[in-house]
């Protein structure tokens, strides 16, 4: 015998209506945020990275530096820095050298160099004998050319340690380049430079 049953009517309350729109919204946000996630990753493989170059270089008066050298020097010993200067500019110039401490000596300053040659300056120090391990010296040397040039130099005494010398390479040349963050009419003269 068949028998046909009624379907029962389905009761839903408004609370459970509004669950239900909320779970899909949820559900079509995800997705939305996973398909973008997955779009930016695919950019960015196509689409190569640049830069603007719009990072502003130091001014060109601004002095170079020269980096740093450390001197581990035992008590009695003498610690040396030689300063291989080469003049890159097309004019004869004079180079100076000089140090921000007392103590410390100069040789071969000023050093005279004509076009595209290059010359030594040292400078040194000698570590008293009855210097103590911890009597550390900072100092700044100051190479004046074409050029302002700083390198800063630690001395430190130690028991064990022998004398020191550290060759540094300073290249002095006039600076020929204009940038974007140049006025146009801005020269650029040798700050210190000598011309015979």
């Amino acid at each position: 015998m068949i028998t046909s049953e009624r379907p029962q009517p389905v009761t839903t309350t408004i609370s459970d209506a509004s669950r239900l729109l909320l779970d899909v919204g949820v559900d079509a946000m995800e997705r939305g945020v996973d398909l973008v996630g997955e779009l930016m990753t695919t950019m960015a493989r196509i689409v190569p990275r640049r830069t603007c170059g719009c990072e502003i270089p130091i001014p060109c008066w601004m002095p170079l530096p020269l980096g740093r050298v450390v001197s581990h020097v035992c008590p009695g010993g003498r610690a040396i820095v030689k300063l291989e200067v080469i003049n890159c500019g097309a004019t004869r110039r004079s180079i100076a050298v000089e140090a921000t401490s007392a103590g410390i000596s100069i040789t071969g300053s000023p050093l005279d160099l004509g076009p595209m040659a290059e010359g030594t300056i040292t400078a040194s120090i000698d570590v008293p004998v009855d210097a103590r391990a911890g009597d550390d010296q900072d100092t700044m040397l100051w190479v004046r050319g074409c050029r302002d040039h700083f390198l800063r130099w630690a001395i430190r005494v130690r028991s064990r340690g022998v004398d020191s010398c550290h060759q540094v390479e300073v290249k002095d040349c006039p600076d020929l380049v204009h940038r974007w963050s140049d006025h146009f009419y801005c020269e650029h003269p040798c700050s210190h430079s000598v011309s015979q």
